[in-house]
């Protein structure tokens, strides 16, 4: 038995995580059959290709789950609003991703690049989410997916390749 609490600030709270659930189980749902379609293998992209096809991944991805969230709440956001928004967001967590890339100058599989978009895109949302960075500034979701994507950019070729960094 659940316990509801009716005060402005839990209801937000509570509305969020099951936003955040829903976001969990359309991505264990379809992310498979969508990686199976993508495995090209021995495909060797260049940095501005990789970045580009991350951004466009995050781009898609963040659409997907955040209109559901939008569409299962039935909140009043136009969907001009949503795209404007995850393009903004997208290009961000791109611009990180190049970064990255540079730096470590690896090749990641298109498949790779896919799960990577997806896993920025959760772990920036839950962490500002928890953080309260939504109410914080927009520009404060903005620069932890930019560090989020850095990151993962320069994590991600010891990730996939262990028996290169063994």
């Amino acid at each position: 038995m659940a316990v509801i609490i009716h005060t402005s600030q839990y209801s937000n709270g509570t509305a969020n995580s099951l936003l955040s659930s829903a976001s969990l189980h359309i991505l264990a749902s379809y992310y498979q059959p969508l990686i199976g379609a993508l495995a090209v293998q021995g495909v060797t992209l260049n940095i501005i290709k990789q970045s580009s096809l991350f951004t466009l991944f995050l781009i898609i991805f963040s659409f997907i789950l955040r209109y559901y969230s939008v569409y299962k709440s039935g909140a009043d956001i136009h969907v001009l609003a949503i795209v404007a928004s995850v393009i903004l967001a997208g290009l961000v967590g791109g611009a990180g991703f190049y970064l990255g890339q540079l730096k470590i100058k690896e090749s990641i599989a298109v498949k790779h690049l896919a799960f990577l978009s997806v896993f920025v895109y959760l772990l920036s949302h839950t962490t500002s989410n928890l953080l309260g960075l939504y109410q914080i500034s927009w520009f404060a979701y903005a620069a932890v997916l930019f560090v989020l994507a850095f990151v993962t950019a320069l994590r991600a070729p010891k990730m996939f390749n262990k028996e290169k960094y063994s």
